[in-house]
């Protein structure tokens, strides 16, 4: 963005990402790590990093790794 569109934001603060972490959702041991790293954001990838015949497991992986995260309500 250029200052001039910055200085007419409406915004008090931006804050600037210093890192995304993508963690392909079929490595447990990635994942379990990623809850302790510092990163800014963390994207959990189930696509291009798990193989065709591994996708199922990575989205249970990842639906695991989420029910501790984020608990249900």
């Amino acid at each position: 963005m250029s200052p001039d569109i910055v200085r007419n934001m409406a915004v008090k603060e931006i804050k600037l990402w210093r890192s995304a972490l993508s963690v392909p959702a079929v490595n447990r041991r990635a994942l379990e790590k990623s809850k302790t790293l510092a990163a800014d954001a963390v994207i959990y990838d189930l696509e291009d990093p798990v193989a065709h015949g591994r996708k199922a497991e990575a989205r249970e992986n990842l639906e695991q790794l989420l029910r501790i995260i984020v608990p249900p309500a």
